[in-house]
């Protein structure tokens, strides 16, 4: 078969014959183009999705950095808090033993037992918990 030429006015249309080499090259042209542009398309699509991820990245490390200050702070404070009130308990233990105030000496142990019992890492856990928790809007401590 041969190319078909027609000529108008306006335009000429090429009809393709399947063993013409001119047609089998501008195929070849095309499905070049083509696969260009699907390239760019698919490039501009990983680029978004690297974008999305790098984004999603640096939320992850700002979140859990900020979760790791709010704990080494929270720990601070209680295990502070936990010394001094040991160390109190232990001022009225050795008042008790000086005065031989047995019901002070029972109140301070008993204290001191109390404290010792819970553990502060327990309850980092309750509050780690409630700071991945939407739920929650303020963490006191």
């Amino acid at each position: 078969m041969k190319d078909i030429i027609t000529g108008t006015a306006k335009k000429s249309v090429i009809t393709k014959a399947s063993s013409d080499p001119l047609s089998k090259a501008y195929q070849g042209f095309e499905m070049l183009v083509k696969s260009y542009t699907d390239y760019k398309t698919i490039c501009q699509t990983e680029g978004t999705k690297r974008a999305a991820i790098s984004a999603w990245k640096e939320a992850q490390i700002t979140k859990s950095n900020n979760q790791r200050e709010f704990l080494q702070s929270y720990l601070k404070e209680r295990f502070s808090e936990r010394r001094h009130v040991i160390d109190e308990m232990f001022k009225k233990l050795d008042q008790g033993i000086e005065s031989n105030n047995p019901e002070l000496i029972s109140m301070a142990m008993n204290a001191i037992e109390n404290t010792v019992k819970s553990s502060p890492l327990q309850e980092a856990a309750q509050v780690l918990l409630a700071i991945n928790d939407s739920s929650v809007e303020r963490i006191e401590f």
